[in-house]
């Protein structure tokens, strides 16, 4: 089998109640998944039902559509993907992060803000999560939805997909 790295335009994943943590510290962690594609935007999908408050305050008014929004995902922003990780253990993340000081504290801080990762650390549990660091953040000036319903899948999209004047957008 060869060993080949796939490269995409963007990439979603769910951010739900881990948002606060994506905004704050600048980087996004997850389970390692070694068939991961390469991608040069981050997309966070937010839950319309979990991100409701934050959601609301950005656009007025989308509460009138709730019936429709009501558990799709939610686009507010796109970020650029400074840098990728790939399985950075939660127990020694400075043999991967060494030589990026910024990323490696952002790291600490999500896994001591993360409830689980921080019992499994506490324990001693080996956990591999690969990292985004992210760099600029752009803010969409109207909100974007997912066509399905809300899923902890990753979704791919091609730009053609994010600048589309339509706010229901199709993933790959």
């Amino acid at each position: 089998m060869e060993n080949i790295i796939k490269y995409v335009d963007i990439v979603s994943k769910p951010v739900g109640c881990t948002y606060e943590f994506v905004d704050m510290l600048g980087i996004y962690c997850w389970q390692y998944d070694k068939t991961e594609k390469r991608a040069a935007f981050f997309l966070p999908r937010l839950s319309y039902n979990t991100n409701k408050e934050y959601i609301e305050k950005m656009y007025p008014g989308i509460s009138n559509k709730e019936e429709e929004l009501k558990g799709k995902g939610i686009f507010t922003e796109i970020w650029k993907i400074a840098k990728f990780y790939n399985k950075v253990s939660i127990l020694t993340p400075e043999d991967v992060l060494y030589n990026d000081f910024v990323t490696l504290s952002a790291f600490k801080a999500w896994v001591e803000k993360d409830n689980d990762l921080k019992m499994k650390k506490e324990k001693g549990e080996e956990v591999f999560l690969q990292v985004y660091s992210l760099g600029n953040k752009s803010k969409f000036a109207d909100y974007k939805y997912s066509s399905l319903q809300n899923t902890p899948a990753t979704v791919y999209y091609d730009w053609s997909d994010i600048l589309k004047n339509t706010q229901k957008i199709e993933g790959k």
